[in-house]
């Protein structure tokens, strides 16, 4: 059993929306997993402390988001040692790394010496390199607090931009490797429906198949419906009734291709935002570039479709990098616009 923790007081206040706990809970459910609790707590030691206690009474593991950082607030893994009775050392590779990616980033500033606390780690924790920030993620094994023996806590940095590659690259890999009794899950996003339609279609099956379940998620670009199983081998038949079902409305079905589209700036102002944010100057020359188009193929696997979502991801990141004076015969096949 697995329980997500978010940590950051903008996420009670409603300063920030808490996208972190959709994208583990999309990769969990991919692996056949769904969190049985999740909850956010304030930068306080109280309610970092109170929630991992009540999370740890629910779940073998928990992962945590936020507070790995620089600043004074980010003391999560600080409260978390101190709960567990752990101190923290200086990780040697941790250190380089903020070096590294701090020259990269800021290569004309000294690196304060506040960054150097995200180095400290829990005694014994397993150090997650950080390849796209400075704070490195955690892995505490084998923790105990009254009731609960035995617990994994994972702790990963807060931006979406750091966590998601992090919990992709090593968290991911991890868990398979510890997770038993998984649900099998497949997820399929309806066009041109509404979501009362796409129950009402999926009931016959539901009642043919009683260990399957059906969740919907209405949105203005479609319907998400996620079937989930304990029973393996009903999924196949559950597939196939849906691709039936659904043959005009699935873009697996219906042949509709993806297509990846970007837009950049010639001059633009940046936030200092963990994302960077680019706001475009009055005077900026826009450009659109278009990607080529992905067709997505049937019967694909969850190995396979996974493979098509990083495919996709990855054809955004690319026209999202296109600076806008490059000649289009550098851009790989994408058209401007």
């Amino acid at each position: 059993r697995i329980a997500i923790l978010c940590v950051g007081d903008e996420l009670l206040k409603g300063a920030t929306v808490n996208t972190n706990l959709a994208a583990i809970g999309r990769r969990l459910l991919a692996m056949g997993v769904v969190p049985v609790a999740a909850m956010e707590v304030p930068d306080t030691e109280h309610g970092i402390v109170s929630g991992l206690e009540t999370l740890l009474s629910q779940a073998e593991i928990v992962v945590t988001t936020g507070g790995l950082g620089p600043t004074a607030d980010d003391a999560t893994k600080e409260y978390v040692a101190r709960r567990l009775g752990l101190r923290l050392e200086e990780d040697g590779e941790a250190a380089l790394g903020i070096q590294r990616y701090w020259r990269m980033r800021h290569p004309h500033e000294e690196i304060p010496h506040r960054a150097y606390n995200q180095a400290l780690v829990p005694q014994g924790a397993i150090v997650l390199p950080n390849e796209c920030g400075t704070a490195p993620g955690l892995i505490l094994e084998h923790q105990s607090l009254e009731g609960a023996d035995d617990r994994t806590i994972i702790l990963l940095p807060g931006p979406p931009g750091e966590m998601k590659p992090m919990f992709d690259r090593v968290v991911a890999p991890y868990l398979r490797e510890r997770l038993t009794n998984r649900l099998s899950a497949c997820e399929f996003r309806i066009a041109g429906l509404g979501e009362s339609v796409v129950e009402d279609r999926m009931l016959p099956e539901l009642a043919r198949t009683p260990s399957l379940s059906a969740a919907y998620c209405a949105s203005p670009q479609c319907v998400r419906l996620f079937l989930t199983s304990p029973r393996a081998d009903v999924m196949p038949g559950a597939v196939a009734a849906v691709r039936r079902i659904f043959a005009d409305e699935l873009a697996s079905t219906a042949r509709c291709p993806f297509i990846p589209i970007g837009i950049n700036y010639s001059s633009y102002w940046s936030l200092k935002s963990w994302d960077a944010f680019q706001i475009p100057k009055p005077w900026a020359k826009i450009t659109l570039i278009i990607g080529d188009k992905i067709d997505v193929p049937e019967n694909l696997d969850d190995v396979q479709f996974e493979e098509y979502r990083l495919r996709f991801e990855n054809a955004l990141k690319r026209v999202s990098m296109v600076e806008p004076e490059e000649n289009a015969a550098q851009t790989n096949g994408e058209k401007r616009k």
